[in-house]
């Protein structure tokens, strides 16, 4: 059951989900993102159900760690450099789990572009090179290093064009610096887009230009797709990217790295070819939407059962 929770006051929250759990039954809490993390903590504390709460950041956050060492809550997180984090910083691993985001292969996949769609939104020719980046527009995820890259990739690629799909509070500003570098009608920022399936088809390349990442759900729909991707060298995107094989990393902030690598792969065709099959291939097997389904109800299985031997056991002595 998923319920919208009123934000205030703070304690109505408390007083609403733990009258949801204590009249339904449940045998476990699942939470996503901090101030979740906080009230399920409480809730559980006060109800005595196990609290499962999934970090989707890159590290764990000073809330994070101290709903768990209040509460007792199991933390699960979606790469192996957040894992490292928090055994680290003292978690221990019995309880800590990562299982990583997964994506829908079926909705995501290959297949041929379109007459309507992205291209034809921005009068960009069929044949055409377009390399994307989708995100936010936030300094975390490094727009302006993509703005960058093109600047060097108009000399290097005379015919490709560049898309920057999504929206934050730094669109208007990568837009006016596009502009100064004189990349009018070559810099697209489209805003958001609902046909994000088809956005990746009409693509030839992803760039995740990120200075901080945990499992970035744009790169896995891209390799889904069959798009190679650039990416930087942080959080769980080495898990995803295979050098030379699914695309290529750089060091966060490189952006001539980037337009090189970038340049690279269309020049050499049968790469890119290669790229493409590797990349999918390596979603579909790993990072698939079913397996994560899956992995997470097993997981929730065993801590309630967990709570139940507890409780029997409890009752014995």
């Amino acid at each position: 059951m998923i319920v919208p929770m009123p934000d205030e006051p703070p304690w109505l929250s408390v007083q609403t989900a733990l009258a949801l759990v204590q009249s339904h039954g449940f045998d476990l809490i699942h939470s996503h993102l901090e101030n979740a993390h906080l009230l399920a903590g409480m809730v559980g504390s006060l109800s005595g159900l196990p609290v499962l709460a999934t970090v989707h950041g890159r590290r764990l956050s000073m809330l994070d760690l101290e709903v768990h060492r209040a509460a007792g809550t199991h933390l699960n997180v979606v790469c192996r450099h957040s894992q490292l984090h928090a055994l680290g910083i003292g978690i221990s691993a019995s309880h800590l789990s990562c299982i990583p985001n997964g994506v829908d292969t079926e909705l995501f996949s290959p297949g041929p572009r379109a007459d309507a769609g992205l291209r034809r939104d921005l009068g960009i020719d069929g044949t055409a090179p377009l390399v994307g980046c989708v995100g936010r527009f936030s300094a975390e995820k490094g727009p302006e290093v993509f703005v960058r890259a093109t600047l060097l990739l108009r000399s290097l690629l005379p015919d490709a064009h560049f898309v920057m799909v999504g929206d934050g509070p730094m669109r208007e500003a990568m837009q006016a610096m596009g502009e100064r570098f004189g990349m009018a009608g070559r810099l697209h920022l489209p805003g958001l887009r609902g046909d994000m399936a088809e956005v990746y088809r009409q693509l030839d390349v992803l760039v995740c230009p990120s200075h901080s990442e945990a499992m970035p759900l744009a790169v896995m729909e891209a390799m889904a797709s069959a798009l190679p991707v650039v990416g930087t060298r942080v959080g769980g995107v080495p898990d995803l990217i295979e050098p030379g094989r699914t695309g290529r990393l750089v060091a966060p902030g490189d952006f001539q790295g980037i337009a090189n690598r970038v340049a690279h792969v269309f020049e050499t065709p049968g790469e890119l070819e290669a790229m493409r099959q590797a990349a999918r291939a390596r979603v579909v097997e790993r990072f698939n939407l079913d397996d994560s389904i899956a992995a997470t109800a097993r997981l929730m299985t065993e801590l309630a059962a967990r709570r139940a031997r507890h409780r029997v056991s409890a009752s014995l002595r």
